[in-house]
């Protein structure tokens, strides 16, 4: 009987897989790094079927839908989905599999790559393939906003705006240091809109100036959030921004830097199941680092909702 294939689902779009810009080629041939597109798909390839495992690759594709050969995959035509990709890609994948039992495997190759540093995703094309062929899995929960799934978390303000101003391009030419100096230019410019919402069943009105609401620990690469934050606890964490000026931002971000975030006495933690913004009121929004746009929201949490390689 023929062993079922994995569907990979590889982005060349994604962080270190794109060589186009003269800087990141400057850097490459600096650094030694010889990561083209085709060496990177050529190296999953191999890794999968040295295994025995067939690979059915779909190549992400300017322009061009996925989403019907994505939808079509399921556990009795595949074995797995496995992205290469970052965390915008992993979204798009998980909202078009979320009503399957079909696991997904991730080989980080994105800008930032959250969701593969909370479940320890080697960042290594190779270590990464072996750890899918080895077939361990966990369920993880998953969030929702709108509608939309996320596995990493959902921003309300800044970090939405700053997403939502930072170019493909320079995200493209010097990763997350793009989203530094995007957010530098907002920060000049900086405007403190208050955001209203309450959590659960409760009724009380609480009071943001930039609000997160996530599922993992790590925020902007290594930065932690909280040690207190699970992928699989079966609840949110809101984090919330409850002085107005920028130099509660800034302290905020400062706080982030140094894992201290728990130490400041104008940041909330809040466990929640349920999250809805006044509905009134229409903010930035991004998930998973994807601007979704200025709208406004109801956050909710489903438990052991995704099955990964982990």
């Amino acid at each position: 009987m023929r062993e079922k294939p994995i569907k990979l689902i590889f982005n060349p779009l994604a962080g270190y897989s794109k060589r186009t810009f003269i800087l990141r080629r400057i850097l490459d041939y600096i650094l030694l790094r010889k990561h083209s597109t085709s060496e990177v798909l050529d190296q999953i390839k191999k890794e999968f079927k040295s295994a025995g495992i067939p690979v059915d690759s779909l190549i992400i594709q300017k322009g061009i839908s996925i989403e019907d050969s994505v939808r079509a995959c399921s556990k009795d035509t595949h074995r797995a989905i496995v992205v290469a990709g970052g965390d915008g890609t992993i979204n798009s994948i998980i909202n078009m599999i979320s009503k399957t039992t079909i696991p997904l495997g991730i080989i980080p190759t994105g800008t930032v790559n959250i969701l593969a540093r909370e479940l320890g995703v080697p960042f290594s094309v190779q270590s990464a393939c072996r750890r899918i062929i080895r077939g361990e899995t966990l369920n993880i929960d998953m969030g929702k906003v709108n509608g939309r799934y996320f596995a990493c978390m959902s921003g309300v303000g800044f970090d939405a705006k700053v997403i939502k101003h930072t170019s493909f391009k320079m995200k493209t030419l010097i990763g997350i240091i793009g989203f530094g100096i995007t957010a530098a230019k907002q920060l000049c410019r900086l405007k403190s809109r208050k955001i209203r919402f309450r959590i659960n069943e409760d009724n009380e009105i609480k009071e943001s100036y930039f609000l997160l609401v996530s599922n993992v620990k790590y925020y902007a690469g290594n930065y932690v959030l909280s040690h207190d934050v699970s992928v699989n606890d079966g609840q949110l964490d809101a984090i919330s921004l409850t002085k107005p000026n920028i130099n509660h931002l800034l302290g905020f971000m400062w706080h982030i830097i140094n894992g201290t975030l728990k130490e400041s006495d104008y940041v909330e933690f809040m466990k929640v199941s349920s999250l809805h913004l006044a509905a009134d009121e229409y903010h930035h929004i991004h998930v998973d680092a994807e601007y979704m746009g200025k709208e406004s929201a109801s956050f909710g949490i489903e438990p052991n909702a995704l099955r990964v390689f982990a």
